[in-house]
């Protein structure tokens, strides 16, 4: 019964709030350029969701983000300084992945409007998994992902699914069932842990089967993001509140960690893929999003970008934009030439995720 209501519930949703199929289709069907090359790299992009920038670091914890940036180094990646566009996932990632600002699909919903399914179907018809697509590629993600974002017919494998089932249904099953129960909190950290490890697994297995193909591997971790489930030595944190400053911060050290390692991994078995390594947003536990300062600003918008590239470093500019890390990799690789577009930082509330004003860059400024 209770089941046969929420399918009832959730399909007059549908009914009485329909996607614009004209928007979807504005951004599936965007003239954009589809290079291809014969350079074809092993292609791992890693999104770390959360993980602020040194900026962000220094001032509200007073951590200092260069001795990880020097490993980098230390491991021929080039680390300029880096801002994301949007202050959310829900609007970052898409424009991320589709190397374009969303203006267009702000101007055609309700500002009133919270519905992210467009935002997700734009995901799904990204225009870097069509470039991989159209040059052959072999695109893996990681089944479930966060929420549903890579859940698309661009790709051709999803891994870790876990004891059979979709880990998202698991999620939803428990924020529907237990909404208030103490163990909805202890559910959702070994959901995310099982997710986690079996990421983790894969990649120091390297188990990926090994074709012909050329591979665009897809990692979005949800790391350093909440819930904060492994303090610095990568030991089990349980019930510790989002906001929780030490916690953030001592998933974000293991985050450090993890990613170091993973990267090892990839280069001892694949010294010539290319290694992409961003964030889709900063940390924002102290933000005031209706009256934000400067500092609320660099917190949401600083975050970490990293390139392992073995040709096109001179493309790469000292300081980036999000929307614009596949833009210079296809110049780099692909010989395409993508503008690079403007920097622009786009704020929003909750509340109203498509009532959205661009600021100023000043915040940047030291």
């Amino acid at each position: 019964t209770i089941v046969g209501f929420l399918l009832v519930s959730s399909l007059g949703y549908y009914i009485m709030n329909p996607v614009d199929e004209n928007l979807v289709n504005y951004f599936d069907e965007i003239d954009i350029q589809t290079p291809h090359s014969d350079n074809k790299p092993d292609v791992y992009m890693f999104v770390l969701d959360a993980f602020s920038g040194k900026n962000t670091l220094k001032l509200d914890f007073d951590y200092d983000l260069q001795p990880f940036e020097n490993k980098l180094i230390e491991r021929e990646f080039i680390v300029p300084t880096s801002f994301s566009n949007y202050p959310n996932t829900e609007f970052s990632l898409p424009s991320i992945m589709n190397m374009m600002y969303l203006d267009k699909l702000v101007v055609g919903m309700d500002n009133n409007s919270r519905d992210f399914r467009i935002t997700n179907d734009i995901v799904k018809t990204n225009n870097v998994m069509k470039i991989f697509k159209a040059n052959n590629y072999e695109i893996i993600t990681f089944f479930g992902g966060m929420k549903n974002f890579y859940s698309t017919h661009l790709v051709d494998k999803k891994l870790c699914a876990i004891a059979g089932f979709n880990p998202d249904l698991k999620k939803n099953f428990v924020l529907t069932y237990m909404p208030t129960s103490y163990f909805n909190e202890i559910l959702l950290e070994g959901y995310t842990r099982e997710k986690l490890e079996c990421v983790f697994k894969t990649f120091e297995d390297n188990a990926f089967d090994d074709n012909s193909k050329s591979k665009f591997v897809l990692a979005h971790l949800r790391l350093p993001h909440s819930p904060y489930v492994y303090n610095e030595n990568g030991d089990i944190m349980q019930n510790k509140d989002e906001n929780d400053k030490s916690a953030y911060l001592s998933q974000l050290k293991f985050t450090e960690t993890k990613i170091l390692e993973i990267i090892d991994t990839i280069q001892s078995h694949s010294p010539n893929a290319v290694i992409i390594l961003i964030s889709d947003h900063g940390y924002r536990g102290e933000i005031n999003w209706e009256n934000p300062k400067r500092m609320d600003h660099i917190r949401a918008f600083n975050t970490i970008t990293s390139f392992y590239f073995h040709t096109g470093y001179e493309k790469v500019p000292s300081e980036i934009s999000s929307v614009n890390v596949f833009r210079i990799f296809f110049n780099s690789y692909f010989n395409a030439d993508f503008e690079i577009l403007e920097d622009k930082h786009i704020w929003y509330i909750h509340e109203k995720p498509y009532n959205q004003t661009t600021v100023s860059d000043i915040f940047k400024k030291t």
